[in-house]
């Protein structure tokens, strides 16, 4: 497990990764965790709520400005999972975030081709959307994403619920990676949710996984080593 550098208070940490094998990389934030697995990088997170304050970790004179600044530094880490408690519903009346706070998360996982797949899941209560969220790469397939009510026999475990999703990494993918133009391995890149058969084929590496939607400027083929598009 790999814990984030801040506190929230003595003896816990903001935010973790945790994984049978995993390499602790820097992060991008102090309130964040970043680690890789399986040539993966995962980062997680929490964003500051509205009574937070602006004493560090958090810099700016209200929630929506804290916000902002934390995604800036997240923005820029180029990860492919992105989750944590973001203080933020992604839909709908927001009794927790901000308006500012929820564009400033939008446009971070926009800039890292990340998609928000915990949109529609309600928090515990089950009267307002939830303020935890996974956001996975474009280039991957959603099996679903579902919450898991954190209480047992004795009552509330915590007052947030756990969210679960189950994800194909597309294959193909090796950060770092580069190939000389004349070496690409190129593939084409299948979207949709895929059949058996095109798992099957994935594994063979007879085509790539895209991911779910399509977009007007999504890639077509996809080099198989090192995961440039064209």
């Amino acid at each position: 497990m790999h814990l984030s550098e801040a506190e929230i208070r003595e003896g816990v940490r903001y935010a973790a990764v945790a994984a049978r094998t995993l390499a602790p990389e820097p992060s991008p934030h102090p309130a964040s965790a970043v680690a890789e697995h399986e040539g993966w990088r995962f980062c997680s997170s929490v964003l500051p709520w509205r009574s937070s304050g602006g004493a560090a970790p958090w810099s700016g004179d209200s929630q929506a400005e804290r916000t902002e600044a934390a995604c800036r530094a997240i923005a820029g880490s180029g990860v492919d999972v992105w989750g944590g408690d973001w203080n933020h519903a992604m839909q709908g009346t927001d009794w927790a975030g901000s308006t500012g706070g929820r564009a400033a998360i939008e446009d971070a996982v926009a800039r890292l081709g990340l998609q928000v797949v915990t949109v529609g899941l309600l928090a515990a209560g089950d009267t307002q959307a939830s303020i935890d969220h996974v956001a996975v790469s474009l280039a991957s397939v959603v099996e679903r994403a579902e919450r898991v009510v954190a209480s047992d026999e004795r009552g509330r475990l915590s007052d947030h619920d756990a969210y679960v999703v189950p994800v194909h990494l597309a294959l193909g993918h090796a950060a770092g990676q580069t190939c000389d133009a004349a070496q690409h391995r190129w593939r084409p890149v299948v979207y949709g949710l895929p059949t058996p058969e095109t798992f099957e084929a994935a594994e063979r590496e007879d085509v790539l996984l895209g991911g779910c939607v399509f977009w007007g400027e999504s890639a077509h083929e996809r080099c198989a080593d090192c995961g440039i598009e064209r």
